[in-house]
């Protein structure tokens, strides 16, 4: 199903479903189609940028979604990924009441839904700590106040299973699952 507007948002359906073979595609998986038939929409002009959505469902029934850029339709069926873990707090020592903020950077915009549950991300000192904020950037913030107990030498999340949706979501404009593997504790990219 392909589906326009002028805007980037609000698609209207704009014909048929197309059935793609293997023989449509070429040896880089690039599908090409010579020739789709729209109906005419009088809210379109000559020299109206048209922006195209479209929804590919495989044979298993899941649906990806992909966006136009100028001529070329890329359908992205990758979520994003952790690529830096940070915090603008300076190393140190902090007593129990004192926040950190640690930001979660992923290499492309994510959204995140807590309806049924906040992500969490454990970390090496014994805390779990919730997701406070960044839906819709790159970059997530969870918030870490220090509890009585709470003790690191160098404050780091505890394990590249450290980020848990707890029934919660984190997934790009397009709806693929963010990869919530992490890096290993201590190497670039981490916290610590």
């Amino acid at each position: 199903i392909i589906s326009s507007t002028t805007s980037g948002s609000g698609f209207e359906n704009l014909g048929d479903p197309i059935t793609i073979t293997s023989s449509d595609l070429n040896s880089d998986l690039t599908i090409t189609i010579l020739e789709l038939t729209f109906k005419e929409f009088s809210q379109y002009s000559e020299g109206n940028v048209m922006y195209f959505n479209a929804i590919i469902t495989d044979i298993a029934g899941d649906d990806r979604t992909g966006t136009e850029s100028s001529s070329t339709l890329t359908i992205v069926t990758i979520g994003p990924e952790v690529e830096n873990v940070t915090s603008t707090t300076p190393n140190g020592y902090y007593k129990e009441g004192d926040v950190i903020n640690i930001t979660m950077e992923f290499t492309d915009t994510v959204f995140v839904t807590t309806t049924n549950g906040t992500p969490q991300l454990t970390l090496n000192s014994g805390a779990v700590v919730d997701y406070t904020s960044g839906t819709g950037n790159a970059k997530l913030t969870f918030k870490y106040t220090v509890a009585a107990g709470d003790i690191s030498s160098n404050l780091d999340y505890d394990s590249t299973s450290a980020l848990a949706l707890n029934d919660g979501t984190i997934e790009d404009d397009c709806g693929n699952a963010a990869i919530v593997s992490l890096f290993s504790p201590g190497v670039i990219g981490s916290l610590g």
